[in-house]
Parts: structure tokens; sequence; C-alpha cells
């Protein structure tokens, strides 16, 4: 009878600007999302206190028209944002290198270039599961991502991370 064995899951990940990209506009979709009310609001208001409004037949242009001009400007807002952490990320020597993360019984073993780091499954604040990436947060401003075209099994990686995590800590989608 053989026993079988159990290996830690473990990934190879090589970062590029565009998984830096998408986790920002991840962590900052909510304010995106704000912005371009405030903009649609802003337009409205700003119709309303100059007189284009005169009649409510002009409404019916207004509001698209405010919706349009919200849209463009959140269109030049996202840009901005794929501009800004390019020039982040190119600048990065670190950021660029290969990165070994394997999920261990102890913790989450993480290795960049020369330097390898142990972080206890108590000291994760929490992972989250985002359409392109999971993410791992050590603390609120830092975090290992993983993109999922790195990740051969994402269940393996789904069920190691339920098994040292309590559920509270999660939010994974499969």
């Amino acid at each position: 009878m053989s026993e079988s064995v159990t290996r830690d899951p473990s990934v190879r990940v090589n970062l590029t600007a565009e998984d830096y990209a998408g986790f920002n506009l991840y962590h900052g979709r909510w304010q995106l999302a704000g912005l371009f009310l405030f903009y649609w609001c802003l337009f409205v208001i700003f119709a309303q206190l100059s007189g284009v409004l005169g009649d409510s037949g002009n409404l019916a242009i207004v509001i698209p028209a405010a919706f349009f001009i919200s849209g463009i400007l959140l269109i030049f807002q996202l840009w901005r944002i794929k501009v800004r952490t390019t020039r982040i990320f190119e600048s990065d020597k670190v950021s660029k290198l290969e990165q070994h993360i394997v999920l261990t019984e102890k913790g989450i073993l993480h290795t960049t270039g020369d330097t390898t780091v142990q972080v206890p499954w108590d000291d994760v604040f929490k992972a989250r599961e985002i359409g392109k990436a999971v993410i791992l947060y050590l603390s609120r401003n830092k975090v290992v991502m993983i993109p999922k075209r790195d990740i051969a099994d994402i269940g393996e990686i789904r069920a190691a991370l339920r098994k040292h995590l309590p559920a509270g800590k999660l939010k994974l989608n499969g």
C-alpha cells in the first residue's frame, strides 16, 4: 500500500505592469464609481445654475450629456492610472524579478531574488481572489499578488488558503 505524499502548493510568479494596473484599478473601483457620480452631479448642477435647464425639456438633453462627459472624464482617469502604474512598475527592479511562493503548513514562503521571507498564517491579514489574480494581504498595505495565469491548479491554492485561514479572512471565487 502506498502512502500519498502531499506537497505544498507553489507558484512561480512573473509580474507585469498590466498586473499592477489591474491591482490598482481593483482597489480604486469604488473611488472611480464615486468620481463618476461626482462628475455627473457637478455637470447637472452646473447646467441648473447656468440656466441651461430653462424648461424640463432640456433635462432630457442635459442628463445624458452629463453622463457622456462624466464617462469621458472617467476614461481619462483610467488611462492616467494605467500610465502612472506602468511608470512605477518600470522603475521598480524588484517587482520584475521572478517570485516563488509556497503555501506551507507554517505559512507563506515568499522568495524574490536572493531574499526569502516566511509569513506565518496568523500574520496574513486576508486573501482575495479577483478576476485575474489571487491577492494575499500581509497587512493593509503589503500584498503578494499571484496572477492566475501563473497558477497551474487554482483549486489547490484555494484549498490551501481555506485550510489555513479563517473564513472571515477569505473571499475566493470557487
